[in-house]
């Protein structure tokens, strides 16, 4: 399932022509108080998810290779994160940003309409609410 999530996003970037998303928010999750947390981390994630979660900041532009990674760290609540594009850094405003909430809910927002992915979304099990 959680390779759908990453799809949808990968899919949703590509119908609106994003090729970054720059971290906006960012909570980390502290495994100092669990150093057998730490270790299990350690032990069960490749080398780039570590060292991605370890480097990554507010204001980092993602490329393409790191979003899966990123996705995957943010699903398995190895750390919190809004993603966004903007069209100029300078915008207040994003033209698309995604984030996961409680139990799976993954938020995507975006100023261009999405219903035309609607049915390709839904192929993979992901709803598209309006």
């Amino acid at each position: 399932m959680e390779s759908n999530y990453v799809e949808a996003i990968e899919r949703i970037m590509g119908y609106l022509g994003v090729k970054t998303l720059t971290v906006s928010y960012l909570e980390r999750r502290d495994y100092a108080h669990r150093p057998s947390s730490k270790s299990a981390f350690n032990a069960l994630y490749p080398i780039r998810m570590r060292d991605l979660r370890k480097k990554v900041r507010p204001g980092k532009a993602l490329s393409r290779d790191q979003i899966p990674n990123m996705l995957r760290l943010m699903l398995r609540n190895a750390l919190y994160a809004e993603l966004e594009s903007k069209v100029n850094e300078s915008d207040e405003e994003y033209r698309f940003k995604v984030f996961f909430g409680y139990d799976y809910m993954m938020g995507v927002h975006s100023v261009i309409d999405l219903s035309p992915l609607r049915d390709e979304l839904l192929r993979m099990d992901m709803y598209l609410e309006s």
